[in-house]
């Protein structure tokens, strides 16, 4: 099991040691979350410690990726974002005020999230996943994409770029100011 593991995660020490000390840092299931990763391969991996996901509230917060799932590196990158973004708002007890939308609501619906005693875990999921590009978000509301600025503002300041975001080269810049004196 070890190799796979190896091979899928992109959690490697190497990779860790890129990310500001402050984020979640990604780690090898535990026994019981791999037997369930082995049971679940549609869940990419979760964000566990300080109460999430079954963990006890005084577990650290990091990040497990599923090595049992089919996503690529890039992919595994947007979901170790999203997870890091969940535990911030976790942290920071964070309830978004927007309702979720009828699609957003029908497409979770037979999910832990469809409960209604989870809506709060709803809205951060779909504010995780709106600021990481995840088409699972549905259509999003002006609202929604309001808060999901704001939560990602209020992680980088406290953590730096999520691992998607790139510093813009000097020619995205340059495009950038053009794209903007064309409108």
């Amino acid at each position: 099991m070890s190799d796979l593991y190896n091979q899928y995660l992109i959690g490697s020490k190497e990779r860790q040691s890129m990310a500001p000390s402050s984020s979640y840092p990604v780690v090898p299931p535990d026994e019981q979350s791999l037997k369930y990763f082995k049971d679940n391969p549609n869940v990419s991996g979760w964000a566990y410690g300080g109460g999430l996901n079954d963990s006890n509230a005084s577990d650290p917060r990091v990040v497990m990726l599923n090595p049992y799932s089919s996503l690529t590196k890039e992919q595994q990158g947007y979901v170790v974002d999203n997870e890091r973004l969940r535990h911030f708002m976790s942290e920071k007890q964070y309830n978004p005020s927007f309702k979720p939308t009828a699609q957003q609501l029908s497409s979770f619906n037979n999910t832990e999230y469809g409960k209604p005693e989870n809506e709060k875990s709803l809205k951060q999921t779909l504010i995780a996943r709106i600021i990481t590009g995840d088409q699972s978000a549905g259509n999003v509301t002006d609202e929604q994409s309001k808060e999901a600025n704001k939560v990602m503002s209020d992680y980088q300041k406290e953590n730096g770029p999520l691992s998607f975001m790139k510093s813009p080269t000097i020619q995205d810049s340059v495009m950038s100011a053009i794209n903007m004196k064309n409108k």
